[in-house]
């Protein structure tokens, strides 16, 4: 187990993600892909089956008083370019509580000097602007963008709300793309990043 400030942090079990179903789902339908919208115990088996099956993928359950409230992953690991992809999903209601900045400081620290790998990389989509911001703030940086196609009908890129995403989207042909920013993170960036905490809480 990996302690933080509030959290507990394990490797993900399939009984951990029975209770993900518990979740609240995020209003937006911005962000209805961080939704856990698996209901019975197959689909949740598969969802499992789906994120562990790689052994080059390693997931995390994260636990708030022993009551699952997200999941972190490194996935594609490769030892030998000591390199991974981040991932990290929190529940809609745990949201802007500070847990997403607290479990991935304690699980960076965790990647670059307990498991001593050199850099870690994620994608993200430009309109998930308070992600960015926490990456930021822990070191990464932009270095590639794409675009994707967006999924999802529900969501009317016309609707006033929105108004200040529109640059974060682009139309082709009427089909709805978005932005996704790749950005790195180097150990020897977030080694500053740590100082500076440090120096801050003393």
């Amino acid at each position: 187990m990996i302690y933080s400030e509030r959290l507990i942090i394990k490797k993900m079990t399939l009984q951990d993600v029975y209770k993900f179903k518990n979740w609240e789902s995020h209003e937006s339908p911005l962000f209805s892909d961080y939704n856990f919208d698996e209901d019975s115990d197959r689909e949740i088996e598969e969802w499992f089956l789906w994120k562990t099956s790689n052994p080059r993928n390693i997931y995390f359950t994260i636990f708030l008083k022993e009551v699952p409230i997200g999941y972190i992953s490194f996935k594609n690991v490769n030892k030998r370019k000591k390199s991974a992809v981040l991932g990290i999903v929190i529940e809609s209601g745990k949201v802007e509580k500070g847990f997403g900045k607290e479990v991935l400081y304690r699980m960076l620290n965790y990647y670059f000097y307990e498991w001593k790998f050199e850099k870690l990389y994620l994608d993200v989509a430009r309109f998930n602007i308070r992600a960015i911001s926490l990456y930021e703030k822990m070191g990464f940086k932009k270095y590639s963008s794409r675009i994707q196609l967006y999924q999802n009908r529900e969501f009317d890129l016309n609707e006033e709300k929105y108004r200040d995403l529109r640059n974060k989207f682009k139309i082709i042909l009427g089909n709805k793309f978005f932005y996704v920013d790749k950005m790195v993170l180097y150990r020897n960036t977030f080694d500053g990043v740590v100082k500076c905490i440090s120096n801050f809480k003393n």
